[in-house]
């Protein structure tokens, strides 16, 4: 751009200093003058056309920039799904004064997989978990993993009644995926839950603590039935 205006301005400057030094101008030297004139108008011009050009681009190239930036910094690079900070940042923009309900999931047979056929299978049985939470649940839902096994949902008020119906659902869904090559033997999930009423002053933390104590207890009760989990510890650090 800046060649371009110089080019200009200096063709429109020698232009301009030859004619009226020039005491006699003769047909040929006017077009010329003419034609130099043109030229230096229309290279002017598309210098101010092309650096507006190269602005826009530059600030849409920034704005993508920052919009991936947003993505992986709010994302699960591992399933696609809200990452720990995403499901924090979507809570800080809940409507306290509105119901919403949270659904907390920890998978059974994660270590089972890992075990026997390594955590490349591991990642395999999250990212097809998160397939399955991302075609179950209402399109207006947010679905995360908060990190290792656990999972979470959160359902706006006018879903509140598909929280059992979503739960029963998902149970299908991982039983469907028994006996398929690198799953567990019986692919389940400890469900626990909370739902927010506008009148009682709970935290977003709150509700996250009753849902893991709920999911605690179905945890203890499938511990008994598989006596390999039992020396693990399910409880989240509060």
């Amino acid at each position: 751009m800046r060649w371009g205006i110089l080019l200009s301005s200096g063709a429109a400057a020698l232009d301009t200093a030859q004619y009226y030094i020039t005491s006699g101008h003769s047909i040929i030297h006017i077009y010329v003058m003419q034609a130099l004139s043109t030229w230096a108008l229309l290279v002017f011009v598309f210098s101010v056309i092309l650096s507006y050009v190269f602005q826009i681009l530059a600030q849409a190239e920034e704005a993508q920039e920052k919009k991936a930036a947003l993505h992986l910094a709010y994302h699960d690079a591992l399933t696609g799904l809200y990452n720990h900070a995403g499901i924090f940042h979507i809570a800080k923009s809940l409507d306290s004064r509105k119901s919403y309900t949270l659904l907390f999931m920890d998978l059974n047979g994660l270590k089972e997989v890992n075990d026997r056929y390594g955590h490349e299978a591991g990642d395999f049985f999250l990212c097809h978990m998160a397939k399955i939470l991302s075609s179950v649940t209402p399109s207006s839902a947010f679905c995360g993993r908060l990190g290792g096994d656990e999972f979470i949902i959160l359902l706006p008020p006018h879903e509140a009644d598909s929280l059992f119906p979503l739960i029963k659902t998902i149970r299908k869904k991982m039983q469907e995926l028994k006996g398929l090559p690198h799953m567990p033997k019986d692919p389940s999930a400890s469900f626990g839950w909370s739902i927010h009423d506008p009148s009682q002053p709970l935290s977003f933390d709150d509700h996250l603590n009753e849902a893991d104590d709920r999911m605690y207890e179905e945890k203890e009760k499938y511990k008994l039935t598989h006596p390999a989990e039992a020396g693990r510890n399910f409880k989240r650090e509060k």
